[in-house]
């Protein structure tokens, strides 16, 4: 990764102050996207189809992760 970062400053340093300032603002913009992306959890299978208006008839009581499960063990057996 050192020589990545080397190899970024070299290029950084040919570029003109305006275009590195707006190059650096855009690296920001996309480390803050991905930190952010990798920190929120996804919902489970019942959270995500809950609600969803092909479906809307799944009761949010009912835990769809644990249903396909069981559905799976049941058509294993």
């Amino acid at each position: 990764m050192k020589s990545a970062a080397v190899d970024l400053n070299h290029e950084l340093q040919s570029l003109d102050a305006s275009s590195a300032i707006q190059f650096k603002q855009a690296m920001l913009m996309m480390l803050r996207a991905l930190k952010s992306a990798k920190s929120v959890e996804r919902p489970t299978f019942g959270e995500r189809i809950a609600g969803h208006p092909a479906i809307n008839s799944w009761p949010k009581e009912l835990d769809g992760d644990e249903h396909v499960r069981q559905l799976r063990a049941e058509w294993e057996n």
